[in-house]
């Protein structure tokens, strides 16, 4: 139910997910962004750069007015990281909020797999507990 993340340029360390909470950028053709003109009071997703302490993403935001291709937006909830106020950004740093259907929570499946009768024995065994706090690290 849960998935192990990495973050771009390790600013910070694997961390695990409840399935709900990872979610897939949504697929969008050039043209699709191209016809993308959000209206004021519009919740969009704004995207924000990586700092040395936590990697870029996107979070919501809502559209306070448009000018000339420009977009004033303000996000909609504080971070301790990341712009703080309204901001002024072009079409490219915006996109439609991602619905909860791009959640991996439908992609992914669990399978219960046999453990071979051998490897059972020596999963108990020191040796096993070494191999796989190797292995985790």
């Amino acid at each position: 139910d849960c998935l192990v993340c990495s973050f771009e340029g390790g600013v910070c360390p694997q961390e695990t997910f409840h399935e709900q909470r990872v979610r897939f950028p949504p697929r969008r053709a050039r043209e699709a962004a191209a016809e993308f003109h959000p209206t004021p009071g519009e919740i969009v997703e704004l995207q924000f750069a990586a700092t040395p302490s936590s990697p870029s993403g996107w979070r919501q935001a809502r559209v306070k007015s448009c000018q000339h291709g420009l977009f004033l937006v303000a996000p909609t909830e504080r971070l301790e990281h990341g712009a703080r106020g309204e901001v002024i950004v072009p079409s490219t740093h915006i996109r439609p909020c991602v619905s909860a259907s791009s959640s991996v929570a439908g992609w992914l499946h669990k399978t219960e797999v046999p453990v071979d009768p051998v490897l059972r024995d020596w999963l108990g065994t020191a040796q096993a507990a070494a191999s796989l706090r190797q292995v985790q690290q």
